[in-house]
């Protein structure tokens, strides 16, 4: 059965584009838990947890993607605790609180640069 779209207003054609993105996502969940359970039950078969098979950070470890088009990337850090050398920033976002506490010390974020 084909329809023709033509004819449909915008307002129309959206209505229907909801609907059809509401039955794509169910559609796609209703697989993803039915392949969820194939491999289950697949790993039980063989005496084995699919946790076991396949750790979680293999399974949501997928590259996200920016709104820019590219891939986010990790930053390499820019500054260093001087105090505690496991500790780094990479300038990004809040400021650290051993950041803030150097700062208040009357350091400068050019002398714990790395």
């Amino acid at each position: 059965m084909r329809t023709n779209y033509s004819g449909w207003s915008v307002d129309k054609l959206k209505r229907e584009k909801a609907k059809l993105e509401k039955l794509i996502a169910q559609a796609e969940s209703r697989d993803k838990k039915k392949a969820l359970a194939e491999l289950v039950a697949t790993a039980r078969k063989n005496g084995f947890e699919l946790s076991e098979l396949v750790p979680v950070s293999k399974v949501r470890s997928k590259k996200t993607v920016s709104k820019a088009g590219r891939k986010n990337r990790k930053v390499p850090p820019k500054y260093r605790n001087p105090a505690d050398s496991t500790q780094t920033w990479t300038g990004r976002g809040r400021k650290p609180h051993w950041v803030q506490a150097c700062l208040k010390k009357g350091k400068t974020l050019e002398d714990i640069l790395i």
